[in-house]
Parts: C-alpha cells; structure tokens; sequence
C-alpha cells in the first residue's frame, strides 16, 4: 500500500515513444515516478528520438514560465501569422491576423506563441520562433534533459530537433512540479472552438481511470508518440 499523493504529485509520469515502422521490443520506453523521480521500467530510454508534438509539453513549459515572470498573461492576444498558418496540421484553423489567447495549442497556435505576431511589433514570448527555440533549449539543460534540441515550438519535422524517452519523462514531471496550479490542461477531454467541437487525441483520456494527460505526437520519421500521466490511486 502506497499513500495518496497530492494531484501536483500524484502521477507516475508514464512515457512511451512508438514508432509504427519499428517493432514494440525496440522502442524507447520509461516509467517513472513523479513523486521521487525514480525510474520504475525503461527501455533504451537515454535513444535520440523525433519528439513529434510532445515538443509541444516544453512549448507549454516557456510559456507558463513567461506568465510567470509577468512578460505574458493567460489572456495576452496573439495574433497569428502568415508563417503560423502556413504550418502542417493538426492546426485550429486560425486565419492570418487572427487574435488568439495563450492558452490555444495547435501548430498554427504554437507557432504563434513563439514568433512576432503584428505590424505594431508587438510580439509573442520571446519575439520570433528562432528566439523562442532558444527559450525551450535553456529551459532543457536547466532540467537536466541531456538528449534533447529544440528548433521550432510545435514538432514538425526538422532533422535537428530530438530528444529522448528520459527527457520527456523529466520534462513532464518538471511540469506538474513547476506549475502544479496548470495541471488541469492535461486532462482536456475536448474543448470547443466556436460552433465546432475538437477531441483530445489521447485515447487514455476517459478510458484509462486517473489518467490525466499529457500528450501524444505523430510524425512518419518519429511514429506514434505518447506521454500519459496516470494518477496513483491508494492501492496503487
């Protein structure tokens, strides 16, 4: 019997990268447990992998470190570019000029995140993508995640931008101990964006009981992608 922990704690921070091309056996794989830190199971957990969108848990991570620090709040407007429309799906639809929140995830949101975003020179967090990046890269050594390079905010594909099962384990612990007043953004079974209705695609969500997040990524070099996070129960 293991006590209850707290939500800011209370996950085993599950993380599996699978790649539809490679066998099961041969894939980076870790548990952990986010109460301590210790690592339950892994598998080639340390391998250089395409992240695909679990990018996107340090895109969250400099952000709410932004809202933090005061240079952004939840509801600064972002108003989407060209450049952040033009990226590949999956995306919210966002047409150029749009004004967004901060709290939008998608390619075209994530993109607007991190770049300069109107004529006015106002701009996101850190001012353009490249910036940005540079954001997510010192927030990654500062964690210890020793595998990994970001180059763009949302994961589409760039030779250059890795990481590995371990990293994304400790980045999303790092999140649920650095911010766990958020922890509710990784449970979202769906959200609603006008008239239209956009489900999670974690199929743990509402099926696995205490899952709570937190994201799943496909790319065809990195293939299927996931970071759950299911909570300890009592008798877990």
């Amino acid at each position: 019997m293991r006590p209850t922990l707290t939500r800011a704690t209370a996950c085993a921070a599950l993380l599996a990268l699978v790649g539809g091309a490679v066998p099961a056996s041969a894939n980076p794989a870790i548990v952990i447990d986010a109460a301590s830190g210790e690592t339950l199971l892994q598998q080639e957990a340390t391998r250089p992998w395409y992240p695909a969108s679990l990018t996107k848990l340090m895109t969250v991570f400099v952000a709410l470190k932004a809202v933090r620090e005061g240079r952004i709040t939840f509801d600064t407007p972002l108003r989407v570019s060209a450049r952040a429309t033009s990226m590949a799906p999956s995306k919210m639809g966002f047409r150029a000029r749009h004004a967004g929140d901060a709290r939008q995830c998608a390619q075209d949101a994530d993109g607007e995140v991190g770049q300069r975003y109107s004529r006015d020179d106002r701009r996101g967090v850190s001012g353009s993508v490249e910036a940005f990046a540079n954001e997510m890269n010192a927030a990654a050594s500062a964690l210890g995640m020793h595998e990994s390079h970001f180059t763009n905010p949302n994961g589409l594909p760039d030779s250059r931008l890795v990481s590995s099962a371990r990293d994304m384990a400790v980045l999303g612990r790092a999140l649920y101990i650095y911010f766990p007043e958020q922890a509710g953004l990784f449970d979202i079974g769906a959200l609603r964006l006008g008239k239209r209705v956009i489900p999670t695609h974690n199929g743990m969500l509402g099926r696995y009981p205490g899952a709570d997040g937190m994201k799943t990524g496909f790319t065809c070099a990195a293939g299927f992608n996931l970071s759950p996070a299911p909570r300890r129960t009592a008798s877990g």
